[in-house]
């Protein structure tokens, strides 16, 4: 099997489509590349938020499910979705994001790199990440945000798990990322640093 160079898209869980828009489209200057519905389910719409033209790697996609009770974030999932932003950008970002309403949950350093996390409308982890070398985007220039402060696509995703070594193994084995280090309960796994969101993190929160 080829490796796997980064994460193509990623797809979540909205209730509100409106607010979803809203908030993805015009508070984080993603483009709302694509509208469908899910092809499982036609009364549900499938939104595609990316850069301008929908670079692999910058695609995050949400099926909007209005009877849905908000999500409660525990192990077995996802637990947070990183972009890349350059570096300098966070105090352009936390000033935007509660002049929306968003609260940070909080600012940290992790593997050398500043991170500024916060929920969605939804409650879903978003992390901004100051990186030195961003991956190449199409960046949205009619949309609400400067290039100077613009969302470049995925940096990565974020696992809680109760285990480690399954997903490790399969992370590693087959799919041909490689371990890149652990900070705390947090590692590391990398695949192709040219491609937008090569990196996968495990934390390891056993028996939670």
């Amino acid at each position: 099997m080829e490796p796997i160079k980064g994460l193509h898209h990623v797809t979540a869980v909205a209730r509100d489509p409106q607010r979803n828009v809203d908030f993805y489209r015009n508070v984080l200057g993603q483009r709302l590349v694509k509208r469908t519905v899910n092809f499982d389910s036609p009364d549900t719409y499938h939104f595609y938020f990316a850069d301008e033209t929908g670079t692999p790697g910058s695609v995050l996609t949400f099926f909007a499910w209005g009877r849905t009770g908000l999500g409660v974030r525990g192990n077995g999932e996802t637990n947070a979705v990183a972009y890349n932003v350059p570096v300098g950008s966070l105090a352009f970002w936390e000033a935007r994001l509660k002049q929306n309403g968003i609260t940070p949950e909080h600012n940290t350093t992790r593997f050398g790199q500043n991170v500024h996390a916060f929920a969605d409308p939804d409650g879903m982890g978003v992390e901004l990440v100051e990186v030195e070398s961003l991956p190449a985007i199409q960046h949205w220039q009619d949309g609400p945000v400067p290039r100077t402060y613009a969302l470049h696509a995925f940096h990565s995703v974020t696992l809680w798990l109760d285990e480690v070594e399954p997903t490790a193994e399969l992370l590693t084995e087959n799919m041909g990322y490689r371990f890149a280090g652990v900070e705390n309960d947090r590692h590391r796994f990398v695949s192709d640093a040219s491609a937008p969101g090569h990196i996968v993190d495990i934390v390891h929160r056993p028996g939670r």
